[in-house]
């Protein structure tokens, strides 16, 4: 499964060590500076592929993921 440049592996590097929050009733998984400091160090991967993950983000809803996509400006993460 590839959507939109993302690899299949980068989608599950994404679940297993990104950040989620819920915006309109689904998750948004990125991978933040906790997550890709661990990433960094548990997994031998080239710091290319690191960036190209930590550019990336996740929707999904009732476990099935809905799309993926590349961030192009900052999350606003605290919402009320």
């Amino acid at each position: 499964m590839q959507q939109r440049g993302v690899s299949g592996l980068m989608v599950d590097l994404l679940i297993d060590y990104g950040a989620v929050d819920y915006h309109r009733g689904a998750q948004v998984i990125w991978l933040d500076k906790r997550g890709w400091r661990q990433l960094c160090r548990e997994l031998p991967c080239t710091r290319q592929v690191l960036d190209k993950v930590r550019r990336c983000y996740l929707v999904m809803a009732a476990g099935i993921v809905v799309t993926v996509g590349h961030k192009t400006c900052h999350f606003k993460t605290k919402r009320h």
